[in-house]
């Protein structure tokens, strides 16, 4: 009864469970969101005696996403250890979930400062960061637009000033460089169709 490894079983299949109905209806129904507290509860004790087990931290933060709860997604994914060999892709998973709104409402700018401060130690390829780049300055433009957040020149999230000229001219740079690595040429034209919607507005 005191084996891991069992819980961990009994997790994915309580997640499985609930993913079946959603899959076909696009939302979780009551069913399902009971299975995913039994895999939460499940997934937990298992991260929870055993960092290491990074597939049940991974396993946790996916349930608690599709729940809605970002911040226990953000907890669950700080339990893998930088010892782990999926420390890199518990900080790529990290990064999405700082920038994801969730049942507990929009990211604040702690979350968005965290998320440039883990992009920062992240060493992954240029397909893998721009994307968490774009989402860190679109979720920043998004919370300075609707005024959730101050203006704070002294304030840089992903090397930029925190204010709308800042984000908005790194925002067209990061889909600039998606577009030189998009995998076709209807993809490479809708990024910079985005660059040029996106870039600060100039009198000349």
């Amino acid at each position: 009864p005191g084996e891991l490894a069992p819980k961990l079983a009994l997790a994915t299949c309580f997640e499985a469970e609930a993913d079946a109905p959603a899959a076909e209806t696009g939302a979780y129904g009551g069913s399902a969101t009971a299975h995913l507290h039994q895999a939460a509860r499940y997934y937990l004790l298992v991260a929870a005696t055993d960092p290491n087990y990074a597939s049940a931290s991974f396993g946790l933060a996916r349930v608690d996403m599709a729940l809605g709860d970002r911040e226990g997604a953000v907890a669950a994914l700080q339990r893998i250890p930088k010892s782990s060999s999926s420390y890199a892709a518990a900080q790529t998973a990290l990064c999405r979930a700082y920038c994801t709104e969730g049942r507990d409402g929009m990211p604040d700018l702690g979350d968005l400062t965290a998320t440039s401060h883990t992009l920062g130690g992240l060493a992954v390829e240029n397909s893998v960061r721009l994307p968490l780049v774009r989402d860190l300055h679109l979720m920043a433009l998004t919370l300075l637009l609707h005024g959730r957040v101050t203006p704070d020149d002294s304030v840089l999230l992903g090397g930029a000033e925190l204010n709308e000229v800042g984000q908005r001219t790194a925002l067209e740079q990061t889909y600039r460089s998606l577009a030189k690595l998009a995998p076709t040429q209807d993809l490479r034209w809708a990024l910079v169709d985005q660059a040029n919607e996106t870039r600060p507005r100039t009198t000349t």
